[in-house]
């Protein structure tokens, strides 16, 4: 089984704006079974679906989806950057050269996946797929199962005492 995935982001667009990102494996490069792969990717598609079949139509709908959006899209931005900046890897699954810990890494350990979290709760509310909201805790659970795990135990190894300190200061995810 391949653990490790290249990728580059590609935008997703809906009402004529870049909404979301999703990964798209390099050519000759390793790719994870479509099983796997659609994991993170399943309520993204399924709140999309419920929202058309059982919309819940809000006067603030629009507004709250493209203001989580952008939010998610700033925070997953910085969050890459500062990664960048520390010269460690932003893609899961490989080692890390550094531990970031200011900045985002400040208030989450993880706050690319939060942003994650965060765009699809916008998304939900921009597709009027409120009653799909409980997907946000399902891609929690999906995402920490399928990554943080492995993520924490590769950073524990290691940074050892530092990354310890690291995790008794900051919370997994806010």
């Amino acid at each position: 089984m391949v653990d490790r995935l290249d990728i580059v982001p590609v935008g997703i667009q809906h009402k004529g704006a870049i909404v979301a990102r999703m990964i798209v494996p390099l050519p000759g490069r390793p790719v994870v079974s479509p099983a796997r792969r659609q994991n993170g990717l399943m309520p993204v598609a399924h709140g999309g679906a419920i929202g058309r079949l059982l919309p819940v139509v809000t006067p603030v709908n629009d507004l709250l989806g493209a203001i989580l959006i952008v939010l998610a899209l700033i925070l997953m931005i910085v969050a890459a950057a500062q990664m960048i900046i520390a010269r460690t890897t932003v893609i899961p699954r490989r080692d890390p050269e550094a531990l970031v810990q200011g900045g985002v890494f400040r208030f989450s350990r993880n706050p690319i996946y939060l942003a994650d979290a965060i765009l699809l709760a916008g998304l939900l509310f921009a597709w009027d797929a409120l009653i799909a909201l409980p997907l946000v805790a399902v891609f929690v659970v999906v995402i920490q199962r399928r990554f943080i795990l492995d993520e924490e135990a590769r950073l524990s190894r290691r940074f050892g005492e530092d990354y310890l300190d690291y995790t008794a200061r900051v919370r997994r995810w806010l």
